[in-house]
């Protein structure tokens, strides 16, 4: 039976603090967009 991979408690917190930096940049982009496409629909309205 092959050894079982160690897995070090600080590379884990490094993986997941890197995850959780990419979620916050993802809904400030997603925030961002939907803003955007916000002000295109007010502009498609008016006359």
């Amino acid at each position: 039976m092959p050894p079982e991979p160690v897995i070090y408690r600080t590379e884990v917190m490094a993986i997941i603090g890197a995850l959780s930096d990419l979620v916050v940049e993802v809904r400030e982009i997603r925030k961002a967009l939907w803003e955007d496409e916000g002000d295109e629909e007010e502009d498609a309205e008016e006359p």
